[in-house]
């Protein structure tokens, strides 16, 4: 997906934490150093980025939109964003209201949660795009002076953390797994000798 197109900026950067399970700040931080290495400009190159992000982001308000109370009640749409995301996202916008975009921005694994539970609580489109308009403006340059002040180095330490968690993911996953069946199987056979006590 880094290629050394403009084109290819902008589908990393909108397709980032939705469709890929790869943060924004990857693509960023490698916009940076295309800027740094002389390969882009900054202009153009800072435009994108922010179009490209701004786009997933409207997409998860629109997909949370969309989707309504089925979100925010049905276990199975909660399943692509994690169960415990969307209600720690439910938290935060019941106490701060649409401002949670706005923080929602600076919280690498939480930012498509929070847009697409503001989109299910009717978040309006205006105060979505304000509060993450701000966000992006801050954000976007500063990933991408990341990228053009620390180079290769810093993507370097970013794919390594990307592959640690990628490599440990499935194992923790299958413990996770075999620890709640342990704990459901625990629930059944005290439940099952509480019955049989009470015969």
């Amino acid at each position: 997906m880094l290629t050394g197109s403009y084109s290819s900026l902008w589908m990393a950067c909108a397709s980032s934490g939705v469709l890929v399970p790869v943060p924004e700040d990857l693509p960023l931080v490698w916009a940076g150093i295309r800027v740094a290495d002389g390969d882009w400009h900054l202009l153009p190159t800072l435009g994108i980025a922010l179009l490209g992000v701004a786009t997933r982001d409207l997409v998860a308000w629109s997909i949370g939109r969309m989707l309504g109370a089925v979100l925010l009640d049905e276990g199975r749409a909660q399943r692509f964003l994690g169960r415990r995301n969307v209600a720690w996202a439910r938290r935060m916008l019941d106490r701060h209201g649409a401002l949670a975009v706005l923080l929602g921005r600076f919280l690498v694994g939480f930012r498509a949660p929070v847009f697409a539970v503001a989109g299910a609580m009717g978040v309006p489109l205006r105060s979505f795009v304000l509060y993450d308009g701000i966000g992006l403006l801050i954000a976007v340059p500063l990933a991408m002076s990341l990228g053009y002040a620390f180079g290769h180095p810093l993507l370097a330490i970013l794919v390594a953390i990307l592959g640690w968690c990628r490599t440990w993911m499935v194992p923790l996953l299958f413990v996770a797994v075999a620890a709640g069946l342990a704990w459901q199987w625990r629930r059944i056979a005290v439940r099952r000798h509480a019955t049989e006590k009470a015969r």
